[in-house]
Formats: C-alpha cells, sequence, structure tokens
C-alpha cells in the first residue's frame, strides 16, 4: 500500500478496523524521547525558579528555555495520545476515564504539596514570600498534570464517539483555530471560571488549558493508528519526517502573516505556531529514531530510556524536590554556577528517588 492510501485508508476507516492489531514491540525511540523531555523539562524548570532575571533572559536562558519548549511539553502530549492507542486502555471508555481521574486526583495533590503547603507553612521557616498573594493554589493552578487528566478523558469520549480517524483529525484544527478567540473568556463567578479555566483560562495559574493543548494528543492518536495499520515502522518514520518538514515550512508562513498573534506565549500559542509546533515534533521523533539506530546503546541511553517510561513518577518528585529547596536556596535568587550546579543536583536527586520509589512498588 502506498503512503497516500494508506494515509487516507487509516484517517476514513473506523478505527475498530485496527483495533485488534496488538502493537507489541515497545518503540524505544518514544522512550528516548520521552526521557529527554523529562530531561529539559527539569532544567527548565530549575531555570525558572532558581535563576535570577539576567540569567534567564541571557543566550544561556534562552537555550534552555527552548529545550524545555518545543521537545518537552507538546512532545510529551503527543507520545500520550500515540501511546493511548498502543494501550489496552484505548479498547475500554471505562479504563481511559478511571485513568483521567487518577491523574486529575495525582495533580491535586502535586500542587498542595507543592505550593499549599509551604503557603502553610510560611511565617515558620520557609522564605516563600513570593506566594503571600496566592492562597489555594491547588483548585486554580492547572498545570500538565491536571490537563493531561482531562486531555485523558476527552481523548477516550472523543475515540468511542467518532470511530473515523479524520474526526479526530478535524477536532484537531478546530482547536487550533478557535483556541486564540477563547481564551480569558470568563464569567466573574467563581466556580464557573474555576471549570473555564481548564477549558481556555488566560490567566497566571493557567499553564495548559484544553484549547489548545487537545490538539496535539489528538494528532497523537492519529499517528498510534497508523502505527498499527502499517507493516514498516521505519517507512513510516520517514513519512512523518516529509510530514514534520512540511509543516515547519506551513507553520512559519501562516506565523509570519501576524506574528505577535501566532507566537503569542508558550502556554497560548496561535494556529501558526502549533502547526509549526507539529512539524518541530515529528522532525524530532525523526532524528532521534536516526540518532538510536545508529549509536551504540551506552549508559546514558539507558538513564533517558529509564527516564521515558516513569515519566509520571519523576515529575512528580522534581517539582517537589524544586519547590521545597528554596527553602534553602531562595527564589530568582542564582547566577550561572548555581544555576548549573542546582540543574545536576535535581536531576541526581530526582533520578535516585524514583529508583527509590520503584523498588518500594516492587517489594509491595
Amino acid at each position: 500500500m502506498t503512503d497516500g492510501r494508506l494515509f487516507m485508508d487509516v484517517l476514513t476507516n473506523d478505527y475498530d478496523k485496527y483495533i485488534e492489531r496488538e502493537y507489541k514491540d515497545r518503540k524505544k525511540t518514544f522512550d528516548f524521547v520521552r526521557g529527554l523531555a523529562v530531561f529539559f523539562m527539569i532544567t527548565v524548570h530549575v531555570l525558572m525558579v532558581y535563576s535570577t532575571n539576567s540569567v534567564q533572559n541571557s543566550l544561556f536562558g534562552e537555550v534552555i528555555d527552548f529545550l524545555g519548549g518545543p521537545p518537552a511539553a507538546p512532545t510529551f502530549m503527543f507520545l500520550m495520545g500515540v501511546f493511548y492507542i498502543l494501550s489496552s486502555k484505548s479498547n475500554s471508555l471505562e479504563a481511559g476515564i478511571k485513568k483521567g481521574v487518577k491523574l486529575l486526583l495525582l495533580g491535586y495533590l502535586l500542587s498542595f504539596l507543592r505550593y499549599d503547603l509551604l503557603i502553610l507553612l510560611e511565617g515558620t521557616f520557609t522564605q516563600i514570600d513570593f506566594f503571600s498573594a496566592n492562597n489555594l493554589v491547588t483548585l486554580w493552578e492547572v498545570d500538565i498534570l491536571l490537563f493531561a487528566g482531562w486531555a485523558y478523558i476527552l481523548m477516550s469520549l472523543i475515540r468511542f464517539s467518532f470511530k473515523k480517524p479524520i474526526w479526530w483529525l478535524i477536532i484537531a484544527i478546530g482547536v487550533m483555530i478557535v483556541s486564540p478567540f477563547l481564551w480569558g473568556i470568563s464569567s466573574n463567578v467563581k466556580i464557573v471560571d474555576w471549570i473555564l479555566n481548564y477549558l481556555w483560562g488566560a490567566g497566571e495559574d493557567v499553564y495548559f488549558p484544553i484549547f489548545g493543548w487537545l490538539c496535539y494528543p489528538l494528532i497523537g492518536m492519529i499517528f498510534g493508528v497508523f502505527m498499527k495499520a502499517s507493516s514498516d515502522i521505519e517507512i513510516l518514520f520517514k513519512s512523518l519526517f516529509k510530514l514534520g518538514l512540511a509543516l515547519l515550512l506551513v507553520g512559519s508562513i501562516i506565523t509570519a502573516t501576524d506574528f505577535n498573534f501566532h507566537i503569542g506565549d508558550y502556554y497560548r500559542s496561535g494556529p501558526g505556531s502549533m502547526i509549526w509546533m507539529i512539524g518541530f515534533v515529528f522532525t524530532w521523533l525523526w532524528l532521534n529514531n536516526k540518532v538510536i539506530k545508529n549509536i551504540r546503546e551506552n549508559r546514558l541511553f539507558n538513564i533517558i530510556y529509564y527516564w521515558g517510561k516513569e515519566t509520571t513518577s519523576i515529575y512528580f518528585i522534581h517539582w517537589i524536590l524544586i519547590m521545597w529547596a528554596t527553602i534553602i536556596f531562595g527564589y530568582e535568587t542564582q547566577g550561572y554556577m548555581g544555576t548549573i550546579l542546582l540543574m545536576a543536583l535535581i536531576l541526581l536527586e530526582t533520578y535516585f528517588l524514583s529508583k527509590i520509589y520503584g523498588c518500594i512498588k516492587l517489594c509491595n
């Protein structure tokens, strides 16, 4: 089957045509890319919390900021959609919703432990003065775990409501287009706005609104179906690379028509920027697939693979470490050397604590 024929076949046929096909070989490229996303995510969070403004705005800060951008959350969200389709949870609406609820509860717990607990202790031994005006952050924050929980629920509902992946693509494109016109719409009723924040909030505590971050896992779901339908994954990656280059070009052209509108900020980008980031994700996956195919496995690669498999626990652990360590190191106080040392420290501590957590789980 030609690339074009496969493309149309996957998009226009019911997903049930491929649902029985099991994809048993876990693609190492995905674990590798997710592991890199975790590494970049931790370094950018250390930069955001500990570095002075001059370090954050320097070339060093800009490079770290970029690595914590397209290669991190958009890539991770795309792969969440891929893994959803390849997992058994995509066969059950109930299983998908339960997974989403678990992620939501975990997200609320993380927000409480890294923010609100410190607020409650403020005035005793913490140095977290910058939280003074933000009480009960847990209730109002929309972070990546909370987005992932809602995304998992929505992916499950969409997958069972619309059998043909072409509808997933139409919804993803629709999310891209309408999102900029929805951001910040509120009712001025606190409880209603709490719900609206998850959909399209634009407040300082809303980092990953469903409009438009939902487009990335939906595109990932479509690629997951392609993986089930394809007989040669390497040919599929080559096609992904070509499509990625095309999307990078298209996204750049669209963005150039109104730079400020399409770039926005990292958490609320316009359609041009979203298309560009999807193109980047595609080419990034192809590039990393080439790397692990042509470089012999080594200790560093094995660590990255491990991080890619343990993303949830590592995400949870690293944020607790970063925020509670402000008691010792303060907030936005570190220069270049202090920032680099803290990056190394948090990375090592997160790695070893996640290993300990894994051993405790096995023992139980």
